[in-house]
């Protein structure tokens, strides 16, 4: 358990590492919260013991007082005035021993509890504030000097026997070691749990400082590629313009269309730089969708923009949903399956592209297979590589499948891709349902 916030300890005093306070801050007022429960507990024992042995005289006056400090300390802590709640819970309770210690016999130990309050004072305020934490633990030593002192008697000391001496001599100290050793582990394990919210910080540093590194690494990767990548066509297209300056009237129209062609092309990496850094930088807006109308809708847009006459069989029962975001999955199927209809086989008679959609546990697995030109084994390791063109047969920008493998992850899921060169290439990806 690294941050142990939203349990009933954060919902008693009404605080939250990471919303309100810092975490150091934060372990020492849950440490302030046993501490009432458990002084609570001991008020509670005592008022019981001193009603079974019909002592006389019981202090119900000091009793109130406690509970009225604890209370009081709490409604500041949850009010967000922490300071004052703290400095109020630490004089309180040495105003309430101090009083209970100078109107018990000396014998009986009473005085003793007033050594914990040093233990509370060096878990509250820390070894290091020797400004604060020196004035205080001379105050409560001279508090305790005092109600030590035989002749130090301000208030009517209660009488008791010497068997309720004993009995309460004995309480005294057993409570006074339990609360010692529970204010000792209870310092020891919020300690620990500082230290493990340290290491998870620090390791979340480390991994967010490898992240940026990778993006820094990859959006080096992409300026360069990018001024590469549009030099050529716009070189391209100014040759065109030349040409077209001494063209005749059936020139101009083929050089035309040859510029619309590379106009496209640059459109169409540019809308991938686009989906790219979308992917990078906006949150996942998870909804409800039918994942058959959404195939559909995409496998419209691409039938509608190739010119190759393709077969398109698909085996998706309309009651899967997904709840995911529909704007991603829509990116994800766009570029797998106009990458389909990109690499069919020009020779073979008849071009099909097979998706198919299944419910599993707690997944929707979606498989995209084509019979186009296949991939060679030797590229499928780094077909997901950014920039990486795996055949150049079709003009290609290298950043579709690899924005398809960010994306997927983003949400969740994981891809993986079989080819047989010449053959088929089936994408098959699962994302949370």
């Amino acid at each position: 358990m690294i941050r142990p916030h939203g349990d009933w300890m954060d919902r008693f005093l009404n605080i939250h590492p990471d919303r309100d306070i810092p975490f150091k801050e934060y372990i020492g007022l849950r440490l302030i919260g046993r501490i009432v429960l458990g002084g609570s507990s001991s008020v509670v024992f005592f008022l019981l013991y001193n009603l079974i042995r019909q002592i006389e005289n019981i202090p119900y006056v000091l009793y109130t007082l406690y509970f009225f400090v604890a209370g009081i300390s709490v409604l500041l802590i949850r009010a967000k005035a922490i300071l004052i709640g703290k400095i109020a819970f630490v004089l309180g309770c040495l105003f309430f021993l101090f009083t209970f210690a100078i109107t018990a016999p000396i014998h009986t130990g009473t005085h003793l509890h007033l050594i914990l309050l040093v233990l509370l004072m060096i878990a509250l305020v820390g070894a290091g504030k020797q400004k604060i934490l020196l004035p205080t633990v001379v105050l409560v030593y001279l508090f305790y000097l005092l109600a030590s002192f035989p002749g130090f008697d301000p208030f009517q000391r209660r009488v008791f026997s010497e068997s309720q001496l004993q009995g309460y001599f004995i309480l005294n100290s057993t409570t006074f070691f339990v609360m010692y050793y529970l204010i000792i582990w209870w310092i020891l394990d919020l300690h620990r749990q500082y230290e493990n919210d340290l290491k998870h910080h620090m390791s979340q540093v480390e991994l967010q400082r490898d992240q940026m590194g990778e993006l820094n690494k990859n959006l080096d990767k992409v300026v360069y590629t990018v001024t590469h990548d549009l030099r050529a066509p716009l070189n391209s297209l100014l040759g065109l313009l030349t040409l077209m300056e001494s063209a005749n009237k059936e020139e101009t129209l083929e050089y035309r269309a040859l510029m619309q062609k590379q106009i496209a092309a640059m459109k169409s990496y540019i809308q991938e730089i686009v989906e790219y850094n979308r992917n990078a930088k906006t949150n996942v807006e998870e909804q409800a969708v039918v994942l058959a109308d959404l195939i559909q809708e995409v496998i419209d847009t691409v039938m509608n923009t190739s010119d190759k006459k393709l077969q398109v069989d698909l085996v998706v029962p309309r009651q899967i949903m997904i709840t995911s975001d529909p704007l991603r999955v829509k990116v994800i199927l766009s570029n797998l399956i106009s990458n389909s209809a990109k690499y069919s086989d020009p020779i073979k008679p008849h071009k099909t592209i097979k998706i198919e959609v299944k419910q599993l546990r707690g997944l929707i697995e979606t498989s995209i297979t084509d019979n186009g030109i296949g991939i060679a084994e030797e590229h499928l390791a780094k077909i997901f590589d950014m920039f990486y063109r795996a055949t150049d047969r079709q003009e290609g920008t290298g950043l579709g499948l690899f924005i398809v493998k960010e994306t997927i992850e983003k949400l969740g899921g994981q891809i993986s891709v079989s080819s047989e060169l010449g053959v088929s290439t089936t994408f098959k990806f699962t994302l949370p349902a």
